[in-house]
Order: structure tokens, then C-alpha cells, then sequence
């Protein structure tokens, strides 16, 4: 897809994903992004909760209902190793792991092409009964609304953004 990416991550942090519940979600975070020509950094709202096969054949379903999209699957493991590892065998091409470094995981990362996050930057969690794909489209236009404008403050984090009306905000401090 052409079109601009969401911006990179500072660093380790994952900003802009869009956490979904299920394929409904997924599917409707994809819409968003193919209409506004941008990627979208999907994670699973239930974090480790949800296994990284069912996650990724999740994120390939909604990539087949919506051709054209750029869904970029990112799998929560928490601060669970063994997910990671999973994750990795799986062929999932980005984890966010919380739990304390481990340096032989970040190595077999990016042996595997995986990209691994640290931490969780806002991040919108979708409410499928909402109007999701215009909470989506809202949010990925907040997105591309501070990158070009440059919205950071003093610590290279990202200004907050309130969510859509009906829909939740959260970082890694305040997640369900």
C-alpha cells in the first residue's frame, strides 16, 4: 500500500496501535487505514491473554477482507518470555514485551526480522459497537496530525490525544 506509515516508535515504544477484541475490530482498523492511505499497528486488546497463532490468523483474515490495507500485527506477550518465543516461531513481525531485558531475546528477534517493542505508547482500544472505522480514521488522522506538526514534548513522548467519544486511551500504566 502507498501511502505514508504511522511514525516509527520512539525508540523501544510502540505509539498509535489500535487495540481490538477480535476480527470485527481488526477488520474495521483496517478499513480505516486503507481509506486514509496509512498503516496501522494492530495489538490485541486482551494481551497475552490471546495466543500468537490465533492473533496472527486474525491479523491475516482482516488483511484478506480488506485487500489493500496495511496491517501491521504487533502480538502483546506481556512480560512473559515464552510468548515471545512463540511469537518468534509463529512469524509474527512484531512483539511488544514488558517484562525485564533479556538480551538473548532481543538477539533472537532480530535474527527472525522481528521487531521488538518495550513499551506501549497511547494506543486507542476499539469498541467494535461504536463507529469504529471512524474512531480509527480519527485516530490515525491524530497521528498524521502530530507528525507533521511535530506534537512532542520535552522527553521525546508523544503529546496525548483524547480518544474518539466512546472509546478508550490507554498506555501500558493504565491497560486493562
Amino acid at each position: 500500500m502507498s501511502g505514508p506509515a504511522a511514525p516509527h516508535p520512539d525508540g523501544d515504544r510502540l505509539d498509535g496501535a489500535v487495540a481490538v477484541d477480535g476480527l470485527a475490530g481488526a477488520c474495521a482498523a483496517a478499513e480505516a487505514a486503507r481509506s486514509a492511505g496509512r498503516a496501522v499497528h494492530l495489538i490485541p486488546a486482551a494481551g497475552p491473554a490471546v495466543g500468537p497463532g490465533w492473533w496472527r490468523a486474525v491479523c491475516r483474515r482482516a488483511a484478506a477482507a480488506v485487500p489493500g490495507a496495511d496491517i501491521r500485527p504487533v502480538y502483546d506477550a506481556g512480560a512473559v518470555p515464552g510468548l515471545v518465543m512463540a511469537a518468534l516461531r509463529t512469524g509474527i513481525p512484531a512483539v511488544l514485551y514488558t517484562g525485564p531485558e533479556i538480551a538473548a531475546l532481543r538477539g533472537l528477534a532480530g535474527a527472525h526480522g522481528t521487531t521488538l517493542y518495550r513499551a506501549l505508547g497511547p494506543c486507542l482500544k476499539l469498541d467494535p459497537r461504536r463507529r469504529p472505522v471512524a474512531a480509527v480514521t480519527a485516530w490515525l488522522g491524530g497521528i498524521a496530525l502530530q507528525s507533521e506538526r511535530g506534537c512532542s514534548i520535552p522527553g521525546g513522548t508523544r503529546a496525548r490525544r483524547p480518544a474518539p467519544p466512546g472509546h478508550a486511551d490507554f498506555s501500558e500504566g493504565d491497560r486493562p
